[in-house]
């Protein structure tokens, strides 16, 4: 059975994307950087066209796990996020439980999952995949494919505020579906 937005609409096909980076930093610095983050790069080029700049992203209690809120806010809004696996320094998976963003498409349902792993001595690979479905309607496949390329670049900043001023062993690599 589709799923459907709260506005009675029917969801879409799922666009997915999933990207990789590599740090030379300690898996505390990475894991920091998707629970307690605040993004001051400057803005690219790409997220001139609409997508939300993320700002600041961290769970939203004293008490971490299953079951609690992450909150990231952007300069288009909020996202609120209900965390559905927590193993620290290892996996953070979560899914959207409300939002106010202002953009130009609606969002119907969201799903994130990072995935940190040792990748050599002193580099650790941070994989993150993206799950999101948008209701059917007016050119519902250009819509996609722009969230889906929107979504690359919201991962790759995501990454460079990680990084920082260290170097990074590889770029980010997407792939996607």
């Amino acid at each position: 059975m589709p799923q459907s937005h709260p506005s009675g609409s029917i969801l879409g096909p799922a666009a997915i994307v999933e990207t990789s980076c590599e740090f030379e930093l300690p898996e505390q610095r990475v894991w920091a950087g998707i629970t307690d983050a605040v993004m001051s790069l400057p803005k690219p080029v790409c997220f001139n066209l609409g997508v939300p700049l993320p700002r600041k992203c961290e769970i939203t209690s004293s008490v971490q796990g299953v079951g609690k809120t992450r909150r990231c806010t952007s300069d288009k809004g909020t996202i609120e996020q209900e965390i559905t696996e927590f193993i620290p320094y290892k996996r953070l998976s979560f899914h959207m439980v409300a939002h106010n963003l202002r953009t130009t498409f609606a969002i119907g349902a969201m799903d994130d999952r990072f995935v940190l792993e040792p990748c050599g001595p002193g580099i650790v690979r941070l994989t993150r995949t993206t799950r999101i479905s948008i209701p059917l309607g007016f050119a519902f496949t250009l819509r996609r494919l722009a969230i889906k390329r929107s979504l690359v670049n919201v991962h790759r900043y995501v990454y460079r505020n990680i990084r920082g001023s260290a170097p990074s062993v590889a770029s980010a690599s997407p792939t996607s579906s």
